[in-house]
Formats: C-alpha cells, sequence, structure tokens
C-alpha cells in the first residue's frame, strides 16, 4: 500500500455532519468575533510566549527522540553571541570543562529547570477555523534553538512536514560539537533568514567546512557564530568562525552547484547502500542453500571487498559473468 505524503490538515473539507458546528463556531464564538489582527497576536502570545524560542533537545536512550519546551531565556542566540564577542564573556554560555565548584551561569539553566513548560499545540484541535489560521504560526514566529549532539536536526526536521518546515525563520546550532547535517534535512527550510552557531569545534576548519555545508543551502541573511573550547576563545577559533560565516553567507548562486553535486554524491552512496544490502541478502541466502541451514553473516569490510571484486569484473572486458566468492 502506497503511504500518503505527510501533510497539514485540509480544513476546507467539512464533513456535513459538521458544517452547522462549524457556522455556529464562526458566528458566535467571542475569540472568533475578534479581528484577525487581534487575534494573530493572541496566537503569538500562545504559542510563542514573551521570547519567542523553543529548545529542541535530544532525548536520552537509544531510540531517537526530541524533548521540546520552551526557551525561558530573554535574549536570543543571535544577541548573546555578539554579546560575548564584544565583551569577551563566555561564562553566559555553558561549558562541560568547568569544574562543578567553580560558578558560571548557565545560559539555559531556566530551561532545564522548567521541565514542564512545553510547546503545547493543543489549541490547535479547538475548531477548524482555529487550526486554519493558526496551525503554522508555532514554526513561523519562534527561534528554534537545536542540540548538535546524535541526530537531533535531522531528526527535528524530519518530525514536521514540510509546510512547517517552510515558514521556520530563526534556528540556531548549539552543543559540543559541529552539526552534521545533510542536504535532505534543509531542501524545505526556504524562510530561514537568521542563523546562529555556537559550538565547541573538535575538528580543522576543512571538516567543519563540510559538515556545515548543507546549511549554506539555507537563504540566510544574518549569520552568527561562536566557537569556544574550555571556557576559552582561541584567536584560530575567530579565524574558524569568521570563514565560516563568509561560507554561509554566499549567494545561493554560488552555493547551488556545490549542492547538486552533494545531492548527486548523497544518492549514490544511499543507492550503493541498497545494492550492498540486496547483495548480502543474496549471498547469505546462497550460503545457507549450499551448506544445508547453516547461518551466514558478511562484515562491511567483506562486503566492500565483493563489491570491488564485483566493479573490476563489470568494469573489464566483456566476458561471461564469473561470481566471485568471499
Amino acid at each position: 500500500m502506497a503511504m500518503k505524503s505527510r501533510t497539514l490538515l485540509d480544513v476546507r473539507q467539512c464533513p456535513t455532519v459538521l458544517e452547522a458546528i462549524h457556522t455556529k463556531n464562526a458566528s458566535d464564538s467571542n475569540f472568533l468575533s475578534l479581528p484577525a489582527e487581534v487575534r494573530n497576536q493572541i496566537y503569538a502570545l500562545v504559542f510563542g510566549g514573551d521570547t519567542k524560542k523553543i529548545r529542541v533537545l535530544s532525548k536520552r536512550g537509544h531510540s531517537p527522540g526530541l524533548d521540546v519546551r520552551r526557551c525561558t531565556c530573554e535574549s536570543s542566540e543571535q544577541q548573546m553571541i555578539q554579546h560575548s564577542k564584544t565583551t569577551g564573556d563566555l561564562k553566559i554560555f555553558p561549558d562541560l570543562f568547568h569544574s562543578e565548584n567553580e560558578e558560571h551561569t548557565d545560559y539555559h539553566i531556566c530551561c532545564r529547570v522548567r521541565q514542564d513548560d512545553c510547546l503545547n499545540l493543543g489549541s490547535l484541535r479547538v475548531c477548524r477555523q482555529v487550526y486554519a489560521e493558526a496551525a503554522l504560526i508555532p514554526y513561523s514566529i519562534n527561534e528554534f534553538i537545536v542540540d548538535t549532539i546524535r541526530d537531533t536536526f535531522s531528526v527535528f526536521t524530519s518530525a514536521l512536514v514540510p509546510a512547517q518546515q517552510r515558514v521556520i525563520k530563526r534556528i540556531a546550532l548549539v552543543g559540543d560539537s559541529l552539526p552534521s547535517v545533510q542536504m535532505r534535512h534543509c531542501k524545505n527550510l526556504l524562510a530561514v533568514k537568521s542563523l546562529s552557531l555556537r559550538v565547541k569545534p573538535w575538528a580543522a576548519s576543512v571538516c567543519a567546512l563540510d559538515m556545515t555545508r548543507a546549511l549554506a543551502c539555507l537563504p540566510v541573511d544574518s549569520v552568527n557564530i561562536l566557537a569556544t573550547w574550555a571556557g576559552t576563545r582561541p584567536s584560530r577559533y575567530e579565524a574558524l568562525e569568521a570563514e565560516l560565516e563568509n561560507y554561509l553567507k554566499r549567494p545561493l548562486v554560488e552555493v547551488r552547484p556545490e549542492i547538486r553535486a552533494a545531492e548527486q554524491e548523497q544518492m549514490r552512496e544511499e543507492k550503493l547502500k541498497l545494492e550492498i544490502a540486496a547483495e548480502r541478502a543474496k549471498l547469505e541466502s546462497e550460503c545457507k542453500l549450499k551448506f544445508k541451514g547453516k547461518t551466514f553473516h558478511f562484515t562491511e569490510q567483506q562486503m566492500a571487498e565483493h563489491m570491488s571484486r564485483l566493479a573490476a569484473e563489470h568494469s573489464g572486458p566483456s566476458r561471461k559473468s564469473r561470481r566471485c566468492h568471499l
């Protein structure tokens, strides 16, 4: 059975039995009788609060999952990064290398304490008109502060339907490592204008550029990057920050060929994975028949060598194909 594409609920198709309720709500509701501008302001307070920032964390455990809650900090990541670069104050940010006895301010400690302050979208279930008016507001007005650990960014974007991704305007990536972002996770982020990165890079600048290449396809107007290490900001990191900022601010016309090449490489890798999986299943099935039910498992290295031999056979002179045995 073919899977249906994920999208927003089409509230225009109202069943006949609900039309009377829909009409009554639209005419009798005090809230829906308010001007649209006032309703939008109320929606912004409900879904954005005072700070209009959302923390997206990776849940502990083996299965990928997200812990999404309001960020109660008053300043945006962009403002905090600019403040830190201007004043040299790094203690506003958490650092895993600080001693437990050393006093320092954790910028997001209040977010961790208030674990019950989650982003509640229950109001969208009130009626069809509210859903139609406000379904995308939580994503368009908030800055999403995403952890760089594990695959948090990919899990986050995959959890959203394309319509939700297309209205996000502000993203911040925060963590103890550079984010590993792939093109397919960014292709629908068409409205992002502000990008902030606050990381502790463990690798050279070449690796940093490679890991953040996909972010260059975002149509950003503002890029702010802060790289720290053990509570300090070494001068070599300042050069890395400038290089990354210039790289991510490039016009899309310059980035598009790289994006296309990266997408093609990604498609080749995915195709190769499928071919290896099919060949592994075929080999294991043949061995099971040949050795009377004995189970075989081929390692990644064995499969890589086997696929290389097959490729060499196919690229050689035309002759009857011969199977290479492991």
